[in-house]
């Protein structure tokens, strides 16, 4: 019995710490991830352009804005200030997925299995290369999502772009949720990519 008293209060004070612990970890707000979607996995309209399957499409270098390098959604308060919600995040880097998506619009789009983002490996030749600077990837909650990038075409071994056009493009948002902006998002990279698929169509029919 002396030995039970002795450890009596260090057990009690243990199981005390533990509950307040445990209802301090009950009412922290948990955070929710997102992803950004291919065509065929999200709710965008884009169907094949043409079938090019012999044709290797390199993508890169892809330039993303700086303030988006973070893992928390980026949302537009006005022209000059922006939102930071810790609690609505991306699954992994917005960057590498940006580009991943690219690639899967792309290679959907043209029906080639043969669409690679830089860096590739040596042996890797394509016939088409497409460089990509976005200055805009972001939105205004329950509004829209905008994405603004500047894009050249290249041909095998050229230096000098066969295209170089601008793209403005702006996805209304279904409601006020971060999932309805991240499907927005998601719309407006496979309009920038149905763009691009079109435009390299183009240069592959005049070659």
């Amino acid at each position: 019995m002396k030995s039970l008293n002795t450890h009596f209060p260090a057990i009690f004070i243990l199981i005390v710490f533990a509950l307040i612990m445990a209802g301090c970890g009950a009412g922290t707000p948990q955070a929710t991830f997102y992803t950004l979607s291919t065509i065929q996995d999200g709710d965008a309209m884009e169907q094949p352009i043409s079938d090019y399957p012999d044709v290797a499409i390199g993508i890169g270098p892809v330039k993303f804005p700086d303030n988006l390098d973070r893992p928390s959604i980026v949302t537009r308060i006005d022209n000059n200030r922006l939102k930071i919600d810790e609690l609505h995040r991306w699954g992994g880097s917005l960057e590498k997925k940006f580009k991943a998506v690219l690639v899967e619009n792309v290679a959907y789009l043209l029906q080639t299995d043969q669409v690679v983002a830089r860096p590739w490996e040596r042996y890797f030749k394509p016939d088409i290369r497409i460089t990509i600077d976005v200055h805009r990837f972001s939105g205004d909650l329950g509004k829209q999502a905008t994405l603004r990038a500047t894009w050249m075409i290249f041909t095998s071994g050229a230096k000098v772009p066969l295209v170089i056009k601008t793209s403005n493009i702006i996805e209304r948002s279904e409601d006020e949720s971060y999932g309805g902006l991240v499907a927005a998002q998601s719309r407006s990279v496979a309009v920038l990519c149905a763009e691009i698929a079109q435009a390299v169509d183009q240069v592959l029919k005049n070659q």
